[in-house]
């Protein structure tokens, strides 16, 4: 698509018959590319690409069960997955994971004003309400471990990677969403640390969630349907803010052919 842009700007410049030094020419084809880019940045509703966005903060509470002679100690976590929603809300999927399983999974939607405390206090509350009617003693042994007070906490923000949105424009779907979870497990891998076991655990959880962690690429490779059509709009946008930036060289041009006539 930017050789494309390239091609169109650089006709127009050509036809124009102004007078343009290199360095000149690039700077009015780099701009007009960039706001082709930005066009489709904001016109694309499903997923921000624009680098360094934040899609989705990712929370961690976790700890063991006290040691006791013989006895092997267990692991529990809670995990949240936050995401803003495009009406201002926000959506918080939330998966409890004891000894090798997640047992419980929730899910919220919240004013963006609510404070993530009060949201975790609701889902245990929620976790709480479940194990008086379940039979399964696990749901039980999670909140025996999850709400001690030598209890860890960690969070992390998922932002989208850089070059994702030349990636998508340049219609490398596939490699886009390599890209993007690629990134995102590195981003997790340090938030635990390089504990593997922590990691399996969130990633165990996101897809309990009903796969929130891979909602973002989802979103990403839905794009090639929207694409074609945005594409060509950007394209407008580029070549029409390229006749902007000649403006000033065809006023300067007209007023040295005016010249020149007066003092003919």
């Amino acid at each position: 698509m930017k050789a494309d842009i390239q091609k169109s700007v650089t006709e127009i410049i050509d036809k124009s018959g102004v007078e343009i030094d290199t360095e000149e020419r690039q700077n009015i084809i780099d701009e007009a590319i960039q706001t082709a880019l930005e066009h489709i940045a904001t016109s694309v509703s499903t997923a921000p690409l624009a680098e360094g966005s934040k899609y989705m903060q990712v929370w961690v509470r976790f700890g063991e069960s006290p040691e006791l002679p013989g006895v092997k100690q267990k692991r529990a976590a809670l995990v949240a997955f936050t995401r803003k929603m495009k009406d201002a809300t926000v959506e918080v999927r939330a998966g409890a994971w004891y000894d090798g399983r997640v047992v419980y999974t929730n899910q919220a939607v919240c004013d963006e004003g609510e404070r993530f405390e009060e949201i975790v206090d609701a889902t245990l509350r929620a976790i709480k309400g479940r194990a008086g009617v379940e039979d399964d003693p696990s749901i039980a042994a999670f909140l025996s471990i999850v709400e001690l007070p030598e209890v860890t906490e960690r969070v992390t923000d998922l932002t989208t990677p850089p070059g994702l949105l030349e990636l998508v424009v340049s219609g490398d779907t596939k490699k886009a969403v390599e890209r993007i979870r690629e990134v995102e497990y590195g981003i997790i891998c340090d938030m635990c640390r390089s504990d593997l076991d922590l990691v399996r655990i969130i990633v165990d959880a996101g897809q309990a969630c009903d796969g929130v962690l891979a909602s973002f690429a989802g979103q990403v490779a839905r794009l090639a349907n929207e694409l074609p059509m945005i594409k060509q709009e950007a394209k407008s946008y580029a070549v029409h803010h390229a006749n902007d930036l000649l403006e000033p060289y065809r006023f300067e041009a007209a007023q040295d052919k005016m010249t020149g006539w007066a003092t003919w």
